[in-house]
């Protein structure tokens, strides 16, 4: 869920500010994350919640979880090929870090 916290509360009758926040948030959100996990991830997990989606109403567990399962796979190739790969969950809290410092910066 996304909240938009005090600073936009005071915004009443302005859906053009409301749908800016929340897009764009969604969109640095999405870049952060494939930065992170990597094309070939993002991309296979992408197209496997929309595989696994279509029709259905959906949410960001399932976006997760599918992202969670392509980079869960890349660790486990590149583990069996003697290298270092990160979990997913490492990944997750890497992108939930960077959201609060981001969040942070705003505040100043």
């Amino acid at each position: 869920p996304v909240s938009l916290g005090y600073r936009l509360g005071h915004i009443q009758g302005n859906t053009r500010i409301f749908r800016a926040v929340i897009y764009n948030k969604a969109a640095v959100v999405l870049h952060m994350l494939r930065q992170l996990v990597g094309d070939d991830a993002f991309f296979r997990g992408l197209r496997r919640f929309y595989s696994e989606s279509r029709y259905v109403k959906t949410g960001t567990d399932e976006f997760r979880r599918a992202v969670s399962i392509q980079v869960e796979q890349q660790r486990v190739a590149a583990v069996g090929r003697g290298e270092r790969h990160q979990s997913i969950h490492t990944v997750f809290r890497r992108v939930e870090e960077r959201i609060e410092e981001a969040a942070d910066v705003a505040a100043e």
